[in-house]
């Protein structure tokens, strides 16, 4: 994967990502699909690596975008996809993030571990990233 072909399919769908914050992987199991890529956010930018289709562990890095060019993360509740819901557990959801840049490009992903919001909530305005917290929005 390189970073124009990844920024091209997340401006027009939401990509299944991996996401790495602070050596902590979310999810450490795959329940749908194969992740794209690994979003790894560091002290200084998100960096875009390659999973390893062997391992599914984050691989090579192929980009990166560096905090100050994002205006705005979007936090979203996307419902999962299962084709049948056994008994009465509610629907689970996914984290979807939409990440809007300064210069107006839009990309989207989707993580199938909710858990990874609050942490990425609070570390990002650190970065003077906007957050829009919309995961109780009906």
């Amino acid at each position: 994967m390189n970073k124009e072909k990844f920024e091209e399919k997340a401006s027009q769908q939401a990509l299944p990502v991996m996401i790495e914050f602070k050596d902590q992987v979310f999810p450490l199991l795959f329940e749908k699909q194969t992740p794209y890529a690994c979003l790894t956010f560091s002290k200084e930018a998100i960096e875009l690596n390659d999973i390893n289709p062997i391992t599914n562990k984050k691989g090579k890095a192929f980009g990166g975008w560096i905090y100050s060019d994002i205006k705005r993360i979007e936090f979203l509740s996307v419902p999962k996809n299962f084709g049948v819901v056994i008994g009465n557990q509610g629907v689970p959801n996914n984290l979807g993030l939409k990440i809007i840049f300064k210069n107006g490009n839009v990309y989207g992903v989707e993580c199938e571990d909710m858990n990874v919001a609050p942490l990425l909530i609070d570390f990002l305005p650190e970065h003077g990233i906007e957050v829009a917290d919309r995961l109780l929005d009906k």
